[in-house]
């Protein structure tokens, strides 16, 4: 998307004062990647500014700059590069489609929220993989009579699938962020503002506490508790609880 912004005026959703190095009397028209920048894009620099031919440029506010590095583009200096650009890109640049796809179907006793985003091929409330063994040594499914509650600002990437809980239900709380791939058992309650990366298995009952982080290719098994703030590393196996603020990882995770 392009648009024609006037560089103070890019400063306006970032939510702090910013300095700016460099010429004031300059437009944008489009965000773009410090390699693949032109004269009239806007990029961002989370580290040392490398050469770019972007005109304005967002950079850490904590670095030094010579003059030579603004001589020919504006630099806007904030303590988040990367946060600031993403206001600037919502702000600006950005058009948000909240519509229902017509492929995607729908159960009548369903209720959608505010800005929730699930993407393509994900399955929401699917029966959970729930067997007791009878006499004769053959499985009979446990019923799945609860639901899948999902808050707002939550989004859920491609081929995920969300099981309905048993008897509660499966909650995902507000903020929270699924990635594709991502397998949530039955019950499980994940809590605020939490990342779940791709390939992700979260077997049932499990419970994760606010902003915590699962890495990509992690498993947590059944009934485990995640506490606040926790870090899960690529590829950990969580057989055990682990306590707020805390960094797992490994086979088994410690």
């Amino acid at each position: 998307m392009q648009r024609q912004i006037y560089c103070l005026k890019l400063c306006e959703p970032v939510g702090e004062i910013v300095k700016v190095l460099g010429r004031i009397d300059r437009y944008v028209t489009i965000p773009t990647s410090l390699d693949n920048a032109i004269y009239n894009s806007i990029s961002f620099c989370n580290g040392p500014l490398k050469p770019t031919k972007a005109g304005v440029v967002v950079c850490s506010k904590d670095l030094t700059y010579l003059e030579s590095d603004y001589k020919d583009k504006t630099l806007l200096l904030v303590s988040n590069p990367r946060l600031a650009f993403i206001r600037i890109m919502e702000a600006y640049f950005q058009e948000i489609d909240y519509s229902i796809h017509p492929t995607a179907i729908i159960k009548p006793n369903v209720t959608i929220g505010e800005n929730v985003t699930v993407d393509a091929n994900t399955v929401i409330g699917s029966s959970g993989f729930g067997y007791e063994k009878n006499e004769l040594g053959s499985f009979e499914k446990f019923p799945h009579i609860g639901g899948v509650i999902i808050k707002n600002n939550v989004e859920i990437g491609c081929n995920t699938c969300i099981d309905k809980g048993t008897l509660g239900n499966t909650i995902i709380k507000e903020g929270t962020k699924i990635n594709n791939l991502v397998h949530i058992a039955h019950n499980v309650e994940i809590g605020r503002h939490c990342i779940i990366h791709a390939q992700c298995y979260i077997g049932g009952s499990v419970k994760v506490g606010d902003y915590s982080w699962i890495a990509p290719g992690a498993i947590i098994r059944d009934r485990v508790k995640i506490g606040n703030n926790v870090t899960v590393g690529m590829g950990a196996v969580v057989t055990k609880d682990v306590e707020d603020g805390k960094i797992v990882f490994g086979v088994p995770a410690r």
